[in-house]
């Protein structure tokens, strides 16, 4: 395995993949009748929450991937359901994103940053080439 890989950390990836993520939504702040530049605005309280919620949701992102067998629909609706639920369910930024924050704290600590995982092994799925497993 490539030294470059063993040296990183779910939660790591999970971070830097946060990053990335935050960044990607920051042009909803600009567009008229998004979500966020409506309700949540540009360079306010609730924008860097949300910013935070974003980095801190990757990490039970990861989370829920790594304990789903590596499953991109759990991830879909693990999504769509966070969306959902920011649309609909009035919560003040001050307590919504903070539990994100809080969630992804609990599992860091509980399951470990290395793999987000009690055992150090993330699982994989088959290959069709692959004979030694199952």
């Amino acid at each position: 395995m490539d030294r470059l890989q063993m040296d990183r950390s779910a939660l790591g990836a999970s971070v830097l993949l946060g990053v990335v993520w935050a960044v990607w939504h920051l042009p909803l702040f600009f567009v008229e009748g998004s979500f966020q530049r409506e309700f949540v605005g540009f360079a306010t309280r609730g924008f860097w929450l949300f910013m935070i919620g974003i980095v801190a949701l990757s990490v039970i992102f990861t989370w829920v991937y790594n304990h789903t067998s590596r499953s991109i629909l759990g991830i879909i609706i693990l999504h769509g359901w966070v969306n959902f639920v920011s649309n609909t369910v009035e919560v003040a930024d001050e307590y919504y994103y903070p539990a994100w924050v809080l969630t992804a704290v609990l599992i860091t600590v509980i399951w470990g940053a290395k793999t987000l995982r009690k055992t150090g092994d993330v699982p994989r799925p088959l290959l069709p080439t692959d004979t030694s497993r199952g």
